[in-house]
């Protein structure tokens, strides 16, 4: 860890799910205002943004407008539910501030103003065979790094039903300094080694409505902040 690490507090969500009959779309106006607070630098959204590809038009372009009203960097990740973002063309141009993340093997942006380098492999196949995490790349030196997966973590791949697995081996062996995980609808820490891993829960629907502020400070490193909402 260097000394020339800025400080940067990022919001940490996932699993919007907006256009879904039971996660209220309003939510998405409690995470802006979160990211519009004062100590608020970026948003990372892990995963299902949307609920399904039949989404309407209208919805796709008022939830990017208001991503871009924020005006700070915001890093997507397509979660299994997005194939409105991995199997279509959205038809219209994104806000500059929006990166969404949608090469099959994994890809990498750097928010150079941040000092944030930030890597994430979108979900195309939700199937056991697809594991987010088996491959993943070194550190990009003098940035803080962080990598985003959508899936579900076990602790081995022995009898794995699940789709879209992380094991415990696979979040020991990298190399970053936070894991910002979707898909698991519910706060959650995810204990492997020395890495700092977390799921944000989701913002909206029946469950504890739930987002995460992470603060990179150097030289003390990573701190993680439970938001309810």
């Amino acid at each position: 860890m260097s000394a020339q690490l800025k400080d940067v507090t990022l919001v940490h969500t996932s699993d919007i799910h907006l256009g879904s009959g039971y996660h209220y779309d309003e939510y998405l106006e409690k995470i802006v205002d979160v990211v519009q607070l004062p100590d608020v630098n970026g948003l990372l959204i892990a995963g299902d943004l949307f609920d399904h590809k039949e989404v309407s038009q209208q919805m796709v372009f008022d939830t990017f407008k208001k991503l871009g009203e924020t005006n700070k960097p915001t890093v997507i990740l397509p979660g299994n539910h997005d194939t409105l973002l991995t199997n279509s063309n959205l038809g219209f141009h994104t806000p500059s501030n929006i990166h969404i993340l949608l090469k099959p093997e994994g890809e990498s942006v750097l928010l150079a103003d941040l000092g944030v380098n930030v890597w994430g492999r979108p979900v195309y196949n939700h199937t056991p065979e697809f594991r987010p995490l088996n491959e993943t790349p070194d550190q990009t030196k003098g940035v803080w790094n962080i990598l985003m997966a959508h899936g579900m973590v076990v602790d081995s791949l022995d009898d794995n039903l699940r789709s879209s697995p992380i094991t415990i081996g696979d979040l020991t062996q990298v190399d970053c300094d936070y894991v910002a995980l979707g898909h698991v609808h519910a706060f959650r820490q995810i204990l492997a080694g020395e890495t700092i891993a977390y799921y944000p829960g989701t913002p909206s629907g029946i469950y504890e409505k739930t987002l995460i502020k992470v603060t990179f400070e150097s030289p003390k490193g990573v701190s993680v902040n439970r938001v309810d909402l």
